[in-house]
């Protein structure tokens, strides 16, 4: 079956892979998530000069650079295995974290190409797996990260989600005949009432789902379509398939911002700063 995926222009680029049978209603497996794969590649550019002399994945937000806080919370939470995708000044990341995080190992895969490729390139490089993982982007704030995530049953990926702000695109969850829907919106002109952000951080329990998702992400790259982001290949994957669990994060009591522009940190700074108040 052919799967229609738009580039950034908008344009489509096709893509074609094997869907296996697995109906819309599949259970995920009891074993909690126990990896996770962090990209962390990229230029960030939208940053400007704070990544001038430093990957975007070591930004300090309330005195502590993204990445380091998002590994210690992975691991106060019960991950053992974290995989980061270098690129953009990467040894510095190498320097930072190490190769052990308390009862964690961190292991780093590159991508050579980061600087012409989107996220898509840097899950390619990691291996196929069937076990449950966490997949985040490098850029997340969280002000904590439940351990009961790692433990969710009953469906096939996790989503935790924050309403969109004014004029915002991106990944989002749309509820669909009483279904979640996740969608890659590149306008915001395409963004529906009662859409959901999803915070770039998608736990992923189905051995099917993963089967598949790791063979799209590496079709897609083996046919140069590195245009693409890794959220692409799921939203062709999810669609009817496989069953998508929505945290909304305001209802947990969590903050969580995702640190592309100034303004993102200036937003997370803020929140930092209010809980010391």
């Amino acid at each position: 079956m052919s799967y229609q995926f738009p580039d950034k222009s908008g344009n489509s680029v096709q893509s074609r892979f094997e869907r296996a049978q697995t109906p819309a209603n599949v259970q995920a497996p009891l074993q909690p998530v126990r990896s996770a794969i962090v990209t962390a590649a990229g230029l960030g550019s939208r940053l400007g000069s704070l990544t001038s002399n430093r990957p975007k994945a070591l930004v300090p937000v309330a005195g502590s650079p993204l990445l380091v806080r998002l590994a210690h919370q992975f691991e106060k939470a019960g991950i053992r295995e974290l995989t980061v995708v270098l690129g953009y000044m990467g040894e510095q990341i190498r320097q930072v974290i190490g190769n052990k995080l308390g009862t964690m190992s961190v292991r780093y895969l590159e991508s050579p190409d980061y600087g012409t490729t989107n996220n898509i390139a840097s899950i390619a490089r990691v291996p196929a797996q069937t076990d449950p993982v966490v997949i985040s982007d490098c850029d997340v704030f969280l002000s904590d990260l439940p351990q009961n995530w790692l433990c969710a049953t009953g469906c096939d990926i996790l989503v935790p989600t924050r309403p969109l702000a004014e004029c915002e695109a991106g990944t989002v969850l749309r509820a669909e005949n009483g279904r979640w829907r996740m969608l890659v919106l590149r306008d915001a002109s395409q963004v529906r009432s009662g859409d959901r952000k999803t915070i770039s951080l998608y736990l992923l329990y189905s051995a099917s789902l993963l089967n598949l998702f790791f063979a799209g992400v590496s079709e897609a790259v083996a046919a140069g379509q590195t245009a693409l982001y890794y959220e692409d290949v799921l939203t062709g994957l999810l669609k009817d398939r496989f069953s998508i669990s929505n945290i909304a994060i305001e209802d947990t009591g969590l903050a969580a911002f995702e640190v592309d522009r100034p303004s993102d940190l200036q937003s997370a700074e803020h929140w930092a700063a209010a809980q010391i108040l």
